[in-house]
């Protein structure tokens, strides 16, 4: 009588908010595997320098351009990047290639994460079945493995997104992008 009720009035208590209740007047017990982690949290980063960069696209809601940058994986540093007018993969392996031109005598880069998108991995197939991407093959020329993330999964990429949610609270301070990536 007492659900049918509340059901008529469209009362709807949370079944947290009751066993909450419950605990304050010793009539439920706490569930203990509920409490602790059950998988340990690890950071995920690289030791050294160099060994990863992430990559990838985003659309500038202040000018509306493209805009892609090369992010250090272990020091979150900005490597190389630039304000474009199209999305290419030729945009991305020139990036590449100028980390690898500033950087190359220090370290070379072992691998590139980056999403599924068009400029970075071949979403399509021809006949024979192979995909046939610039980018990919770029990667391979240089002896850099590609991660691809999984779909639909931006935390992979997420130090790159944190940087682009700077970028769009602060990029109207300045003049061009250099003097906001150099801030």
């Amino acid at each position: 009588m007492y659900w049918k009720k509340n059901r008529e009035l469209r009362i709807l208590i949370p079944h947290n908010k009751i066993h909450k209740v419950l605990l304050e007047h010793v009539l439920a017990n706490k569930n203990k595997r509920s409490k602790k982690r059950r998988k340990a949290w690890i950071r995920y980063e690289r030791e050294h320098s160099l060994t990863a960069v992430h990559l990838d696209w985003h659309t500038s809601k202040i000018n509306g351009k493209e805009l892609c940058v090369v992010l250090e994986d272990s020091s979150r540093c900005i490597l190389a990047g630039n304000e474009y007018d199209a999305v290419t993969a030729e945009n991305s392996i020139n990036l590449v290639q100028e980390v690898l031109d500033c950087f190359g005598e220090i370290r070379r880069i072992e691998q590139v994460i980056t999403d599924h998108a068009n400029q970075f991995y071949a979403n399509k197939t021809d006949k024979n079945g192979e995909r046939n991407s610039k980018f990919p093959l770029f990667l391979e020329e240089n002896n850099i493995k590609h991660i691809k993330s999984r779909v639909k999964h931006p935390q992979t990429n997420g130090e790159i997104e944190k940087w682009y949610d700077t970028y769009e609270k602060y990029r109207f301070q300045f003049e061009n992008f250099d003097k906001f990536v150099n801030w």
